[in-house]
């Protein structure tokens, strides 16, 4: 069956895009209703007293762990019908990894060059790319980086006063791992700037040589 892929650059990966026939096989029917019905009453959003707040906000967190699964189960599924899994972590060559590189969305596409060509000259390199943001998948990522020496977290997004989404939750879900990496925040790609594989090269050379991370939030690729 012939599929529709596009090119995003020549040096990037093609993007392979399903045809129409083959999603419609794969999603379920959607069951469409009117979400307003005066002869079937609804409340949506409603919060509860505080003598159940407590319990519903504990089952809201249970049912989030719960769908760590549910997510590499359905990663899963869409590999059986597409030929390409999806789990909510993505990890490349990090069992024999001195140091990982750890990416998500759009920068991973020149990650995953800049952590070809390292290796191809013998540098013990790893790659992951964490698909999933909440919940957070903490134990996939131990397995990755447990043993590592160094973590190297590229942020295309920050939290002011504090640093990187991601390289906080990545401190966040090693700090109690006795073998964990040191982890290096970088941030850089705001507002849509281009991320090369240059400017990653030159994040992971950085991070190798240094003793200790600079800080929580470190700018790369900054015009002045």
């Amino acid at each position: 069956m012939l599929r529709r892929v596009f090119f995003l650059s020549h040096t990037y990966e093609p993007v392979d895009i399903p045809t129409q026939k083959e999603i419609d096989a794969y999603l379920p029917s959607p069951k469409q209703r009117p979400v307003l019905d005066p002869t079937d009453p609804r409340a949506f959003y409603a919060l509860v007293q505080p003598d159940s707040y407590m319990e519903m906000r504990y089952h809201v967190q249970q049912a989030h762990l719960r769908a760590v699964d549910v997510v590499d189960a359905a990663g899963k599924e869409w590999g059986e019908a597409f030929g390409r899994p999806y789990a909510g972590v993505e990890a490349v060559d990090c069992d024999d990894a001195e140091t990982v590189l750890v990416t998500s969305s759009s920068t991973t596409s020149p990650a995953r060059l800049v952590q070809k060509k390292l290796r191809a000259e013998g540098v013990p390199i790893g790659l992951l790319k964490i698909r999933l943001f909440r919940p957070f998948p903490v134990e996939a990522v131990l397995r990755a980086l447990s043993g590592k020496r160094k973590a190297i977290v590229v942020d295309r997004n920050i939290s002011f006063g504090k640093g990187g989404i991601f390289s906080d939750e990545l401190r966040a879900a090693v700090c109690n791992d006795p073998r964990r990496p040191t982890v290096f925040g970088y941030i850089t790609g705001l507002g849509g700037r281009d991320i090369t594989p240059d400017l990653l090269e030159s994040i992971v050379r950085d991070a190798m040589e240094a003793d200790a991370p600079e800080g929580d939030a470190v700018f790369r690729g900054l015009l002045s």
